[in-house]
């Protein structure tokens, strides 16, 4: 561990005893000498350099071929250094007139960030947004003369192969000491069976291609010439489907075409060798054989001994030639289990890990080990992390203290040698999250209390960063918390990632008064700040603040329970009494200006119509339904959200189901899903309308009905059981679909109370590319004993149809 620290940290000799004076009363005074032998990238380091300089001074130092005898001088030692070592820099003083920096062309700009945020005190804050704000919202010392400590530095970071942030923010993540060295994810049709060389004329391998339930893979030709850019050109061939890794075939046409790209790119370092995304493995004899049926830590088949064979045989051929290349690849779904063999030591496999789902404890331990079984197999690691905020999240997703600890575990414990934070990330939502984790990738030793308590006081002042910090730490401890473990989103602590698709569920950890206390504090931040700059930047944060806050009196967050329930009929009155001020609010989030960053508005107003479903039960309620009847007449309510109260209150309209109240024998209601038959029959012991319900068990169904793109629709079902053991649950996924492909999912879930008929209803938006299906999955789980449960009225409604038609877009 010592030699661990030795390592990162930042070496530090005293060389001179006075400052290198670069400006003085606003005039350079010193100049920088441009190696003959440089190239743009350095001249983008220097042109960075004299940029953020002159923000400071209102200056910028001359770049020159050569400097006089009697210039400060800034010079430049390039060196070509191995892959491992090409992120080290060196600062020294070899005369008093000289300061020179020495390193490769990538590790020339840490040094220079070094000399204008260790010395100059600029601090790099929040990337600029582009019609928002620009790189005034960062803080630049306002300097007349400006210097640097005539001291050796050199510096090196602990993840040298890839650090990658939110790939939106682009080339500011430099500021922080990125770099992204991997460049595509799912890229196997990129570097490995390259799209350019098969789909224009439909030339794929036999080999290489799966067998999928029992048909042999036939992919089609381009049908437009191919883009040259890559993640353009592969996107079409990236999905759905698998290589063959049992046949010997698909390892020795990778080989070759690996070795033919490397000749042609001799500069090449990394080889992408991930899985493609969304399933499609191969099960043809071979591969079904080497499976046989075995499953991993998510419940899924278990792949990893087959491919992580391909991996290694084609890394051991290619690096006999390039023995400093690295192949790196996914350790994701079905293949995120390590293989029993010891890997390649340029083999990097990606590890899927959402750092979030660590801050479980029963979670982390299985993370943990599954980290710890891989860093047993591989020389190095990759961290690739889902580190969303208001992309999927209407609340902040704050965890500062956690994610670092874990981080820098991965570090200093597991061969972490690379890593990549999913996310939008431009934003201020989650504060200088992105910011914190890139320096810990540089630096598994900082002290991240004395960094976030630096950030906040430069961002707001230091009379205001009292309270942005304990705004943080509250968000912090929601989302580690013991309520937001009761949601029905956190329930996804099990995937490879947690819910990204459910609009709602996560807020409802909220208690009354949360809301009010975070504004509070916000409002305190906004009222101390003092400067000018340090006032609009609170005002940004407060905006970020606003954006939450409005979602949360949508979403009806306060009122909910953790578990998403309403306890007691005045719950449900006060959940009716909030509807208008919850149209209100949408009304605001429209026009808000974060909005683009997200996903848009319609999930979440879909969720909270949806969660107002949870007032059936409550229906008769002299109360509740005096408010049902007066929004349903209201032409200022949206005219789906009053269809959906219409129906309610017993509107006619048409069934898009067939045979949703199983009285006829066919058609057939619901399809098995992930089986091969239903696990259930129909029968007339209990039913909600008609004689007749079917009676299932714990398992799962589909239907697929056609809908019109651009509609919302309405799903109810009724459940029943005799005796509720509080465990049960009936749930849907929802998902509209282009031609059976899913854009998005809406999720409901129930615990259904014994001895009378539960309501389960559901409003989705068909928007989407294409949509013209609904795929209505229905999850009946953990049923104690396989206990009965009858499902009975399953409707569909289309709610455009039942707004009149002045009012239609």
């Amino acid at each position: 561990m010592l030699a661990l620290t030795a390592l990162f940290s930042v070496l530090l000799c005293v060389s001179c005893t006075s400052d290198f004076l670069l400006v003085r009363d606003g005039r350079p005074e010193a100049v920088i000498v441009r190696p003959r032998e440089a190239d743009e990238k350095l001249d983008k380091h220097i042109q960075f350099f004299n940029a953020e300089l002159e923000r400071c001074t209102r200056t910028s130092l001359p770049v020159m071929n050569e400097a006089a005898n009697d210039q400060n001088r800034i010079v430049f030692r390039l060196e070509e250094r191995p892959f491992a070592e090409q992120d080290r820099f060196e600062i020294d003083f070899p005369d008093a007139r000289t300061m020179r920096i020495t390193g490769t062309t990538d590790s020339v700009r840490w040094a220079l960030n070094h000399l204008l945020e260790q010395e100059m005190g600029i601090r790099w804050l929040l990337p600029p947004v582009k019609g928002m704000y620009g790189p005034e919202i960062n803080h630049y010392p306002q300097l007349k003369s400006a210097s640097i400590k005539a001291k050796s530095v050199s510096g090196h970071p602990a993840v040298w192969v890839s650090r990658e942030g939110a790939w939106r923010i682009g080339g500011f993540a430099g500021n922080w000491n990125a770099i992204k060295r991997i460049q595509y994810i799912h890229g196997v049709t990129v570097d490995i069976f390259p799209v350019w060389k098969y789909a224009a004329d439909g030339s794929w391998p036999e080999a290489v291609l799966p067998v999928i339930s029992g048909k042999k893979l036939v992919m089609k030709k381009a049908q437009a010439p191919l883009s040259a850019n890559p993640w353009t050109a592969s996107r079409p061939y990236k999905d759905g489907w698998q290589p063959c890794w049992s046949n010997p075939e698909t390892a020795r046409i990778a080989i070759e075409n690996v070795l033919e790209d490397l000749a042609k790119n001799p500069g090449k370092k990394i080889v992408n060798m991930d899985v493609n995304d969304n399933g499609g493995y191969c099960e043809c004899e071979a591969c079904r054989k080497a499976v046989a049926g075995k499953t991993n830590l998510s419940g899924l088949r278990n792949y990893s001994e087959l491919y992580w064979t391909w991996v290694n045989k084609v890394a051991s051929a290619v690096a006999e030639k390039h023995p400093d290349v690295i192949f790196s690849a996914l350790a994701y779904r079905e293949v995120l289990t390590p293989p029993s063999f010891k890997l390649h030591p340029h083999v990097l496999p990606r590890l899927c890990v959402e750092l979030a789902s660590m801050t479980d404890p029963v979670w982390y331990e299985k993370r943990i080990g599954l980290i710890r079984d891989w860093s047993e197999k591989a020389s190095m690691l990759d961290l690739y992390d889902y580190m969303h905020g208001i992309d999927f999240f209407h609340l902040p997703r704050i965890c500062f203290g956690s994610h670092s600890k874990i981080l820098a575990e991965l570090i200093r414990e597991y061969n972490l040698r690379s890593a990549y934070f999913e996310s939008e990330g431009r934003t201020a939502f989650q504060g200088p999250i992105q910011q914190l984790m890139l320096k810990l990738l540089w630096d598994p030793d900082l002290d991240v209390e004395a960094f976030l308590s630096d950030w906040c006081e430069h961002t707001v002042g230091e009379k205001a960063a009292p309270y942005l910090r304990e705004y943080y730490r509250m968000w912090e401890e929601y989302w580690t918390g013991e309520d937001i473990k009761k949601t029905a989103w956190y329930r996804s602590v099990k995937n490879v990632y947690m819910q990204l698709g459910e609009c709602n569920s996560h807020t409802y950890a909220l208690k009354k008064g949360d809301m009010a206390r975070f504004r509070a504090c916000m409002e305190k931040v906004v009222s101390l700040a003092e400067t000018p700059e340090q006032k609009n930047r609170a005002q940004v944060l407060m905006q970020a603040f606003e954006y939450s806050e409005l979602a949360a009196q949508i979403a009806f967050s306060e009122i909910f329970s953790p578990e998403g329930r309403l306890n007691s009929v005045e719950e449900a009155r006060e959940l009716a009494k909030a509807i208008p001020a919850s149209l209100t609010a949408r009304e605001k989030f429209l026009a808000h200006p974060l909005l683009p960053f997200s996903r848009g508005a319609a999930g979440l107003f879909s969720a909270a119509d949806t969660s107002l479903g949870k007032l059936l039960p409550y229906a008769k309620d002299p109360a509740v339904r005096e408010t049902i009847e007066k929004l349903s007449a209201d032409p200022s309510v949206p005219g789906t959200l009053r269809a959906q109260f219409k129906i309610w209150l017993g509107a006619n309209a048409v069934n898009l189901i067939a045979n949703g109240s199983f009285e006829q024998e066919e058609p057939q209601t619901m399809a098995p899903l992930w089986s091969d038959k239903l696990h259930g029959s129909r029968e007339t012991r209990y039913a909600s309308d008609g004689k007749y319900s079917f009676r299932t068990r714990n398992g799962y169904y589909l239907i697929h009905p056609k809908i019109e793109k651009e509609k919302t629709y309405l799903f109810l079902c009724d459940i029943y059981i005799e005796n509720g053991s509080g465990e049960g649950r009936f749930s849907t996924r929802i998902g509209p679909a282009a031609d059976g492909k899913p854009r998005n999912w809406f999720r409901t879930e129930m615990i259904p109370t014994g001895g009378n008929w539960n309501t389960c209803s559901s409003v989705i938006s068909g928007e989407g590319k294409g949509v013209n299906s609904l795929l209505i999955q229905l999850y009946f789980e953990k049923f104690e004993n396989d206990e009965p449960v009858w499902i009975d009225n399953l409707r569909l409604y289309c709610l455009d149809d039942l707004v009149p038609a002045a009012e239609r877009p």
